[in-house]
């Protein structure tokens, strides 16, 4: 957990975050969660999160920036991350908002969030029934703090705030959904519980009981990349992640990731971001630094 102080007439805890390593082989779980009062003007992205991230507005205001459109968000509205979606948000300059979020993935994210109308295209909601979105939110932060049972908790809450989230946002043209884009959710989801380790178009196919070339298609079609291009980038995002948050060296996060050749893994992930591994992690430390001072 970080905490940054402020003024007296500001929450204590400016910033308050849970945050987990990518864990494998689940059908969900949870990577974050926290809350912020942001300064003015501050600032997430442009960037890709590897994992689902939900955010409720509990006061001010700010913009997410998605897909080529602009949305600004104020109280009792939030907005939904979708794994490797490409945004930005940032708080408005005079009226900055204060939020609460959680960040989730696994399996089972994938198939509750394919019934809400919540998504890429449509991120945004307005909620102001009552205050279940937030409490949901602390008491999944809250749990992160339980000895013993903390993550079956914080699951469990997760389950409840997914359920709201589906029954007071239901996609009613779901029935309606195109089989190739089911097929296509089904391999991302299949690659995302498997980039770790060896993770091939042909594996994929075979366990969805497709023809390579007509799964190779579908990706074109509906995520405009081959399935290959799409591992390539979740791979890259994760090592980025990994670079940024811990102190593993490159060939144990080349291994993380599911390159066993820390020379190959290396090649690859400049050829994504335009620095080699070890230049992105001094990059991104002495962003770290600039944003801790300017926060002092």
């Amino acid at each position: 957990m970080r905490t940054v102080k402020t003024p007296s007439d500001q929450p204590s805890d400016s910033f308050i975050n849970y945050w987990a390593e990518e864990k494998y082989g689940f059908d969900l779980g949870v990577h974050e969660c926290g809350y912020e009062f942001c300064d003015p003007l501050h600032f997430w992205g442009p960037a890709r999160k590897m994992f689902f991230s939900l955010h409720y507005v509990l006061s001010g205001e700010g913009v997410l920036y998605q897909n080529g459109k602009e949305y600004p968000i104020g109280p009792k509205m939030g907005f939904l991350l979708m794994p490797s979606v490409t945004c930005k948000y940032t708080a408005s300059e005079t009226n900055p908002w204060e939020y609460r979020w959680v960040g989730f993935s696994g399996s089972k994210a994938w198939d509750i969030l394919q019934k809400c109308s919540i998504n890429a295209d449509n991120p945004v909601f307005y909620y102001d029934k009552d205050d279940f979105f937030p409490s949901m939110m602390e008491r999944i932060y809250n749990a992160s703090h339980t000895q013993y049972v903390s993550e079956l908790l914080m699951v469990g809450y997760l389950n409840l705030l997914l359920a709201r989230l589906v029954l007071e946002f239901r996609d009613t043209s779901n029935q309606d959904m195109d089989i190739g884009h089911e097929y296509v959710n089904s391999a991302i989801r299949y690659i995302h519980s498997h980039y770790t380790g060896r993770c091939t178009i042909e594996e994929i196919a075979d366990t969805l009981k497709l023809n390579r070339s007509y799964l190779y298609k579908l990706f074109i079609k509906y995520q405009k990349m081959s399935p290959n291009q799409y591992i390539k980038q979740l791979r890259v995002s994760m090592a980025a992640d990994l670079l940024t948050s811990g102190n593993a060296t490159i060939s144990e996060i080349a291994n993380m990731v599911g390159y066993g050749d820390a020379y190959y893994f290396s090649r690859v992930f400049k050829s994504e971001k335009n620095l080699s591994p070890s230049e992105y992690r001094e990059q991104q430390k002495e962003q770290q630094k600039k944003i801790t001072l300017e926060n002092l």
